[in-house]
């Protein structure tokens, strides 16, 4: 998504007024009251020659109340993995090229889901509906919405720029977690171990988890995705 100057004066006069909107496809649904149970559970299952198991998360969310649910807890459950994911990934990564091989994985929900294909490389960038713009957010790029908050310019007398987002994303519970990209979850709890068996972590920054539904989990070995699955709902 491309922005003209015109568009990002306009955007800025908006947001300097207070009146500022977000795009539509990052707007929070509300809670849909439709659901037999007050536990929401999303499932991605992930079977490849490298990685197989299962990602689940759970959200309580009282029935009939337009809410919005900050936490919910996520369980990996890793069937199968390859010892040297990591350091296959590395051998074979080319740009950017990767000289050590981490030794346990980053993992994120991405923008988009997972294509026909199966390829984890088309899911886009991090869902990241708080504008928290770290290097991989799916609002990044040129003329994007991550460059528009900090280098918007505006005619006189308004200020020669918006600095909304000048400082680097952090995803520190003691700083303006508005800043941390909601989709990435390593940042905001742990990596994830290069093992099998369950690994569990509680979540206190998400959004209702209506808002992933139809999202994809991805893992990564550093920058290289080497495994990924799509979020289904799980209906009782």
């Amino acid at each position: 998504m491309k922005f003209s100057t015109t568009t990002i004066t306009t955007f800025a006069l908006v947001a300097i007024s207070g009146l500022c909107t977000i795009p539509s496809s990052v707007e929070a649904f509300p809670f849909n009251s439709g659901y037999g149970n007050d536990e929401v559970e999303l499932k991605a299952e992930i079977d490849s020659a490298i990685f197989k198991g299962t990602v689940t998360v759970t959200q309580k969310q009282r029935k009939g109340k337009a809410k919005q649910i900050t936490d919910a807890k996520w369980v990996i459950d890793i069937d199968r993995i390859d010892d040297d994911i990591c350091i296959n990934a590395c051998r074979n990564a080319v740009d950017p090229p990767c000289t050590v091989a981490e030794t346990k994985l980053n993992w994120h929900v991405h923008e988009r889901a997972i294509p026909e294909d199966g390829s984890c490389g088309d899911t886009g960038g991090h869902w990241d509906p708080t504008f928290g713009c770290g290097g991989a957010s799916q609002y990044q790029g040129e003329g994007d919405w991550c460059e528009l908050l900090v280098n918007a310019t505006l005619p006189s007398p308004f200020p020669s720029a918006i600095t909304g987002r000048v400082n680097p994303q952090t995803c520190e519970p003691k700083e303006d977690i508005t800043k941390c990209e909601m989709g990435d979850l390593s940042s905001k709890m742990k990596q994830v171990r290069i093992r099998r068996g369950t690994q569990r972590f509680y979540d206190e920054y998400i959004s209702n988890l209506d808002n992933i539904k139809d999202l994809s989990i991805v893992f990564h070995c550093g920058k290289p995705r080497v495994a990924c699955g799509n979020f289904v709902l799980i209906e009782e």
